[in-house]
């Protein structure tokens, strides 16, 4: 996951997130409406990652793969 390696030390926005990942921001969106994917805030009807979270998010991920494939 090297684009961890280039999130900025900013929030950024979904639509900056999806270009960084290259996960559609749609796919983002239904992460949001069913409560997985990363911690997000809304603030004056935008919504904004951390990317503390975001990395937290997806290292959780991988660790999670990891031992699933390990069984």
């Amino acid at each position: 996951m090297e684009f961890l390696e280039n999130l900025p030390n900013r929030l950024m926005t979904a639509r900056e997130l999806s270009d960084i990942t290259g996960i559609a921001a749609g796919t983002l969106g239904n992460w949001r409406s069913t409560g997985r994917g990363p911690a997000f805030l809304k603030i004056g009807g935008g919504v904004f990652y951390d990317p503390s979270d975001v990395r937290e998010f997806f290292m959780s991920i991988s660790k999670l793969h990891a031992t699933w494939e390990g069984r």
